[in-house]
C-alpha cells in the first residue's frame, strides 16, 4: 500500500466518521431529514458501510474493503438521485481510491 493511499484513506476515514456523527446529531435534534426517515436510515447505513470498508482496506489490506466502499458509493448515488442532489459527488471518492490502488492491485488479498 502506497503512502499516498494511506494518507487518503486516513483523511477520508476521519471525514466520514465526522459526517456520520453530524448526520446522527442532526437527526436527533430533528433539524435535518425529519420528513424523510427512510432516506435518513439509508444515509446512516451507507456511511457506516463506507467506514467499515475503509477500515478493512486500511488495516487488513483486503479487496473486500474496496468492494464495501463501492457498495456504499452506489447506495449514496441512489440516495442522491432520490433527493435531487448531485450524484456525481458520490462517485469521485471511489474513483480516487481506485486510481491510488490500481498500480498495486495484486498486493491486496
Amino acid at each position: 500500500m502506497t503512502r499516498l493511499l494511506q494518507v487518503w484513506l486516513g483523511i477520508r476515514l476521519y471525514v466520514m466518521c465526522n459526517a456520520l456523527y453530524d448526520y446522527i446529531s442532526d437527526s436527533i435534534t430533528w433539524r435535518a431529514y425529519g420528513k424523510l426517515p427512510f432516506i435518513t436510515v439509508g444515509v446512516y447505513i451507507a456511511c457506516a458501510i463506507d467506514i467499515i470498508g475503509m477500515a478493512i482496506l486500511f488495516e487488513k489490506h483486503k479487496k473486500t474493503g474496496f468492494y464495501l466502499m463501492c457498495a456504499a458509493c452506489i447506495g449514496t448515488f441512489v440516495i442522491a438521485l432520490c433527493v435531487g442532489a448531485s450524484p456525481v459527488n458520490a462517485l469521485w471518492p471511489i474513483a480516487i481510491t481506485y486510481m491510488l490502488m490500481v498500480k498495486r492491485w495484486n498486493e491486496f488479498s
